[in-house]
């Protein structure tokens, strides 16, 4: 096997890790609607008015257990949103293939980062950057 053959394989691996990615970007979207829609559901409900006429005490049972029920749920989208802000650096690096190089001065990191833009393929781009 040549060595334009190897490239082209693993340029086809990037891409089918692509459309893992956004699939995995439309399964957060839809969860983080999920949550949104569970806790606003939750933050809505009261006791109904005719069993806190029948029963004061089993209503303010009932009442404490649905203030938990909501001070969880708010809880639950906190730490949601928490998770979602550690997500940023993957999100904001989304379908790159992403290579990290470090060591000792003259140790050959810029030569092996021209190799790597020398021997693309013909449609591809590489990008240097540094993410802060």
């Amino acid at each position: 096997m040549n060595y334009s053959v190897k490239l082209e394989e693993f340029y086809k691996s990037l891409k089918d890790i692509s459309v893992i990615n956004s699939n995995l970007d439309e399964k957060r979207e839809n969860l983080k609607n999920e949550v949104y829609t569970f806790n606003n559901t939750i933050q809505k409900r009261k006791i109904d008015k005719n069993i806190a006429k029948q029963n004061k005490e089993m209503a303010e049972l009932l009442d404490g257990t649905i203030g938990l029920i909501k001070e969880s749920a708010n809880s639950w989208v906190t730490n949601f949103e928490e998770m979602l802000e550690k997500e940023k650096f993957r999100s904001d690096l989304a379908n790159y293939f992403i290579i990290i190089i470090f060591g000792k001065v003259k140790a050959g990191k810029s030569s092996l980062g021209n190799f790597i833009a020398k021997h693309k393929l013909d449609n591809q781009t590489v990008e240097f950057f540094k993410y802060d």
